[in-house]
C-alpha cells in the first residue's frame, strides 16, 4: 500500500518538468477557444466593416459585369480594368483577413503562450504504432471530444433553427427584392448568424478552457519519487554533496595549519589567545 501511494501522481509539476514539456511542444491548447476567436473576428468584421465590404463587393460585381466595348480596343484598357477590380477586391478583404490572422495568434497566446518546438515537428516511429493509435481512438479523450462535438452540433443547430424561424419571411421575399436590398438583408442575416454562433461557442469555450488547463496539469503531475529523482539530478545526491563539503572543510583546515608558522597572532577561542 505504501508503494502504491508513493507512485500516485500527487505532486505539482516542477518548473523543470514544465519547461521540458514546452520544449517538446506540450502546451495547453483549446480548439474551441481558437474557433470562438475566429468566429468573433468574423462577427466583428461584419458589424464594423460589413457595410463597407458589401459596398466594395457590389461595386466590384457591377463593374465586372458591366460590358464596355471600348475596353476591348486595347490590351492596356483590359489590363487596367482587371487591375482595378483586383485592387478593389484586395482592399475589401484585407481588413477581414487581418482580423482572422490576429485571432489565430491571439488564441494560442492567451492559453499557453506562443511556442515553437522542433521536437513536435520531428517524425517519430511510435506515432505509427497501431496499438497506440487504437488506444487514442477509443480512449477517454476521444470520448470526451465526441461528446463535445455532439453538444456543439446540437447547440449550433438550435441557434440556426431559431434564426431561420424568425427570418423565414425575409428569406421568402428575397426573390422579390432588388439586388441591392436582397444583398443587404443577406448581410444582416449573416451578421446575426455569426453573433448567435459566437454566443454558443462562448459557452463551449467557458467549459473547455478550464478543462484543458486542468488536463494539461494533470498529465504533468509527478510522483514523489520523480520529484526526488529530479532534485538529485539538478542539485546532486545528498551523499555526494556531504562528502564535497567535508573535503572543503578539510582543505580549509589544512590551509589554516599551513599558515600557523607565519602567523603573528593565533586566536584559539573567544577567551584565550596564543601568541
Amino acid at each position: 500500500m505504501a508503494e502504491d501511494t508513493a507512485q500516485q501522481k500527487t505532486e505539482e509539476p516542477t518548473e523543470r518538468r514544465l519547461k521540458e514539456a514546452r520544449d517538446k511542444g506540450q502546451v495547453p491548447r483549446s480548439r474551441e477557444l481558437n474557433t470562438l476567436l475566429s468566429l468573433v473576428a468574423a462577427a466583428v468584421g461584419l458589424v464594423f466593416l460589413g457595410k463597407a465590404l458589401m459596398g466594395d463587393l457590389m461595386t466590384m460585381m457591377t463593374s465586372g459585369l458591366a460590358f464596355n466595348p471600348n475596353t476591348l480596343n486595347s490590351t492596356e484598357s483590359v489590363y487596367l480594368a482587371i487591375t482595378q477590380l483586383i485592387q478593389l477586391g484586395i482592399a475589401a478583404i484585407v481588413p477581414v483577413l487581418f482580423l482572422f490572422l490576429a485571432s489565430a495568434f491571439l488564441g494560442p497566446a492567451a492559453m499557453g503562450g506562443l511556442n515553437f518546438s522542433v521536437d513536435a515537428l520531428t517524425p517519430k516511429l511510435e506515432k505509427l504504432d497501431p496499438l497506440k493509435g487504437l488506444k487514442r481512438m477509443f480512449g477517454l479523450q476521444s470520448l470526451i471530444e465526441l461528446i463535445k462535438a455532439i453538444c456543439k452540433f446540437l447547440l449550433v443547430a438550435a441557434v440556426a433553427i431559431v434564426i431561420i424561424y424568425y427570418s423565414i419571411s425575409d428569406l421568402v421575399s428575397l426573390g422579390l427584392q432588388s439586388f441591392v436590398m436582397a444583398l443587404g438583408h443577406m448581410g444582416e442575416l449573416l451578421m446575426w448568424s455569426f453573433i448567435g454562433f459566437s454566443a454558443v461557442l462562448i459557452l463551449v469555450a467557458l467549459i473547455d478552457v478550464p478543462y484543458q488547463l486542468w488536463q494539461y496539469k494533470d498529465q504533468l503531475m509527478m510522483t514523489r519519487q520523480e520529484v526526488k529523482d529530479e532534485l538529485k539530478d539538478s542539485e546532486g545526491r545528498p551523499e555526494v554533496k556531504s562528502q564535497v563539503r567535508r573535503l572543503q572543510r578539510q582543505m580549509a583546515d589544512q590551509r589554516m595549519m599551513d599558515a600557523v608558522p607565519k602567523a603573528d597572532v593565533i586566536i584559539t577561542n573567544p577567551t584565550h589567545y596564543a601568541v
